[in-house]
């Protein structure tokens, strides 16, 4: 079998190679990338249909369009042949380096090297893929008549094998407009077979056709280019053998012991039957998550996908569950049915019961579990590629087998047929009555002769969109277009620059020239620590066109991160924009900046930087800050020299928060500074550090000393909500020597662990209550007795109430022959009015639950009827069955004879 991971990757070949798990000289090789498919004379599979319909046809019948064209291919993962020359040298070379290796070892042992094996070791990415072979890396004694048995005089032949594929699709993705493609079956099975070759076709528009012709082939009817506009995906899966998982758990016993004591009570006697074991994965789930039972998973492979490992941390968890039960509970046989009962089918015969030891019985040093798994899986890969063709250097004659043009008008496409539309423009805010455009449209006929069409088209507010369609000039699409802004009460703007388009849909942007728009937004600027506030002063003047000076004032600050100069100046913008940006500090600083200029639609405003700056950061640091109310911290400097002082305050109340001082300095000036914190805590005690000296750049642990507490987790992952949907647990504390009395309630609906974390003064004294009240879901209510707690992970126990139970177990069903099943259950207490029915469906072997509460002294018997609902249509019904079983198994469907 093919194992994982890859053997070698061939990058020039763009091929993966995968070594076999037994035979060391076998391997697969898988593609990287798709092709199109050649014929056995080497052609390739594709051909490119483009047509036009004749003006009668399109007469006759309006709805046709001008033409279109189809596109039929195959593809497939293919190696090259000299490909796999290359690859299967280098991997003979690999082979014989392993066979003399293996040949050395058996000779030191006096042993014949066909007795010899290489074990399914794993070629690991990142990790030393050098061949290094010793004695623990063989299987001795096997025997040379073993098929995977070396020979004993050469090395092996290299054999080149194809995947066990066990699933496959594809998908072509082609041009997705509407406009271009009109129908595709481009998705849909490989063949899983050979070079699982895929089918794949293509309605094209009349657009659709052009394009793929014009991509393919050039004007003079010769190949264009070896790229086609398709990619192809496969998505692939293929059997594959992967790296084992070493897996190491431990548990404290006795903590593990007492959580678990409710959960063995359903069957009859205090026992838990296999099933029942063998579907508490959610338990153990719970029990690791809990700290209950510690679990490390060492999954061998850096890159194992995330459903692998799922998958073997499943697995993993099921082989702890299972030493645990053994660890915690006798295995015992059931009871056999008497021969006249009547229910005796219905009971699992082959499902053990295990009963829960005795404190005296059980083994309570730490649980310790180390274990090695090894497994296969369905391995996803996914060859995709940008399809090459095969047409680029190819005569016309040639290119013709391949791509076709059916001329059935002449010629194909006989309008411009041309769309303008204008954007940019704000018909409702904007001083513009009209945008004016006029498109140049000129070329040389059949007849050789020059040809010039002309047009105009004014956009308005009411009017936004413009069409044109005059007859080609030939086969030239190509025309210009230059557009105007008409404003209201002021003359027209320039005419723009022409510009040559070639398509028919013409979006024509428009920036107005007579507007100025310019955006300051803030850039690198720290609101939070350092700056309050910018002010930015912004000017405009052109004094050549008339235009006198403009400006305004605006403010960027921590609400307010973008402004805009706005002016319509109804002239070109021929001067820059100047702006001078002033910073006010949070220390009490004003910072005024240079007039700087820009000739751009937008300005970053960023906090000025120099050598002069001092930056001081105020980082928390400590244990959990969980007791701390706050951290003042005060900050200052003074130059008196110079004249420059500075002070900021700062509050800092987690861990997660930090704060920052700058202040301007003058050049040469010291850079000394000083800092006090004040640190005041929940339970009403501070301390103050006083002030202390820093020097520079520096950043400033602030730490807080915190008292120490008592943490207690509340762990609910036993409790059954369907019976007791609130479960009260009030804990409490009381340290009388220290007048400490603290007491919370949590109120436990879901399993979610709860935490509470009380202040200490005696951290030796560390015992608190716990009292547990249920509230059932018929309106009891349960105390338990306050008791002290052993432990600071408080396990909420399961509260043990008469219900009647049926666990039903569709194990033995054929799904098969009855596709699905029913099983009716009903339960009757006449004398306390009490008559329950509940159907089940099973459509898979996945178990459902019949659960009643019921008053202690309720029969406990209840009736079943199945439902068998055959393949072939048939409804076949049992006679109803009564019972008391915790555990139902549905029988299979037997034809009466």
């Amino acid at each position: 079998m093919l194992k994982l991971p890859e053997w070698r990757t061939f990058h020039e070949q763009r091929v993966t190679v995968y070594q076999d798990d037994t035979i060391f000289w076998k391997f697969y090789l898988v593609p990287n990338y798709v092709t199109i498919r050649k014929d056995d004379t080497g052609k390739p599979v594709f051909l490119l249909v483009s047509y036009a319909f004749g003006d009668q046809d399109r007469e006759e019948n309006p709805d046709l369009p001008r033409g279109g064209g189809y596109m039929v291919l195959d593809v497939e993962m293919r190696v090259e042949p000299d490909h796999e020359k290359a690859i299967k040298e280098q991997l003979q070379k690999d082979v014989d380096q392993l066979w003399h290796e293996l040949k050395r070892l058996a000779e030191q042992a006096g042993k014949s090297v066909q007795g010899y094996r290489i074990t399914s070791s794993h070629n690991l990415p990142r990790l030393s893929t050098s061949v290094s072979l010793g004695v623990n890396d063989v299987l001795l004694g096997l025997g040379p008549e073993g098929p995977e048995a070396p020979p004993g005089d050469q090395p092996p032949k290299v054999i080149l094998a194809s995947p066990t594929w066990v699933e496959g699709t594809f998908k072509v993705s082609a041009p997705q407009s509407e406009h271009l493609v009109s129908n595709r079956l481009a998705e849909g099975k490989v063949s899983l077979v050979g070079t699982n070759v895929a089918s794949a076709n293509l309605d094209l528009t009349t657009a659709g056709a052009a394009f793929m012709v014009q991509t393919l082939v050039d004007p003079q009817g010769t190949g264009a280019t070896n790229l086609t506009p398709i990619q192809v995906t496969y998505n692939l899966k293929f059997v594959a053998r992967v790296p084992p998982v070493s897996v190491v758990a431990s548990a404290n016993t006795r903590n593990l012991y007492a959580a678990v004591k409710g959960i063995f009570h359903d069957y009859e006697g205090g026992g838990c039957d296999e099933d029942t074991v063998s579907h508490s994965e959610q338990n153990m789930e719970m029990a690791i998550s809990s700290g209950l039972v510690e679990m490390k998973i060492d999954v061998g492979w850096p890159d194992v996908p995330d459903d692998l490992v799922n998958q073997m941390r499943s697995d993993a968890m099921k082989s702890v569950q299972q030493a645990l039960t053994e660890r915690l509970a006798d295995k015992k046989a059931p009871p056999v049915p008497a021969a006249d009962d009547p229910t005796r089918e219905f009971v699992n015969r082959d499902s053990d019961i295990y009963y829960l030891k005795s404190e005296m019985s059980v083994d309570f040093t730490t649980f310790t579990h180390k274990e090695t798994l090894a497994s296969t899986r369905k391995q996803d890969i996914n060859p995709q590629g940008t399809l090459q063709a095969f047409l680029h250097g190819l005569s016309p004659e040639e290119v013709r087998q391949y791509v076709r043009k059916i001329d059935l008008d002449d010629p194909f496409f006989q309008t411009l047929d041309l769309k303008a539309w204008v954007f940019g423009i704000d018909w409702e805010k904007d001083p513009i009555d009209f945008v004016e455009a006029e498109i140049d449209y000129r070329g040389t006929d059949e007849n050789g002769q020059p040809v010039t069409k002309a047009t105009s088209a004014i956009f308005t507010k009411d009017k936004k969109e413009f069409a044109w369609d005059p007859s080609l000039i030939g086969a030239k699409r190509e025309y210009r277009c230059r557009w105007r802004v008409g404003y209201r009460g002021h003359e027209p703007s320039e005419w723009s620059a022409w510009e040559t388009k070639a398509s028919n849909r013409l979006s024509l942007s428009v920036t107005p020239p007579g507007k100025i728009d310019v955006a300051f937004r803030v850039g690198d600027i720290s609101f939070d620590t350092v700056t309050k506030s910018v002010q930015v002063e912004v000017e405009y003047e052109d004094t050549s066109r008339g235009v006198a000076k403009i400006g305004t004032m605006m403010k960027l600050d921590a609400s307010a991160a973008e402004q805009r100069f706005t002016n319509w100046i109804f002239k070109p913008r021929g001067k820059p924009v100047r702006y001078r940006p002033t910073f006010f500090l949070k220390n009490g600083q004003t910072i005024v900046g240079d007039w700087l200029e820009t000739t751009g639609d937008a300005v970053l405003v960023n906090e000025p930087r120099s050598e002069n700056r001092l930056d001081v950061l105020l980082v928390p640091s400590g244990r959990s800050w969980a007791q701390v109310v706050q951290s003042v911290v005060t900050v200052r400097y003074a130059d008196q020299r110079n004249g420059v002082a500075a002070e900021a305050f700062y509050q800092l109340k987690s861990l997660e928060e930090f704060k920052q001082f700058a202040v301007y300095l003058a050049s040469g000036a010291s850079r000394k500074f000083e800092y006090q914190v004040v640190t005041t805590f929940k339970d009403g005690s501070s301390e103050q550090s006083g002030w202390l000296t820093g020097d520079g750049d520096s950043t400033v642990q602030v730490t807080a000393t915190e008292p120490p507490e008592l943490v207690v987790d509340v762990l609910p992952m036993m409790l059954d909500f369907t019976v007791t949907p609130v479960v009260e647990v009030g804990l409490r504390y009381d340290d009388d020597a220290n007048n400490i009395h603290e007491s919370e309630t949590f109120a436990l609906t879901a399993n979610e662990k709860q935490s509470w974390a009380v202040p200490l003064k005696n951290p030796a004294k560390k015992d608190f209550k716990v009292k547990v009240t249920y509230n059932c879901a018929d309106g009891k209510v349960v105390e338990r007795a306050e008791e002290t707690s052993p432990d600071t992970k408080v396990t909420v126990q399961k509260l043990l109430v008469p219900e009647v139970v049926a666990s039903i177990l569709p194990r033995m069903i054929d799904f098969v022959q009855t596709p699905v099943v029913e099983a009716n259950v009903a339960y009757s207490d006449p004398a306390r009015g009490v008559d329950v029915q509940e159907t089940f469906s099973f459509t898979d072997a996945t178990p459902q639950e019949f659960r009643h509460q019921v008053d202690a002294a309720a029969p406990k018997a209840y009736s079943v009827e199945i439902v068998y609902y055959l393949a072939d249509g048939q409804v076949v019904t049992r006679p109803p069955v009564t019972l008391n079983k915790t555990q139902l198994t549905l029988p299979k469907y037997v034809q009466a004879a």
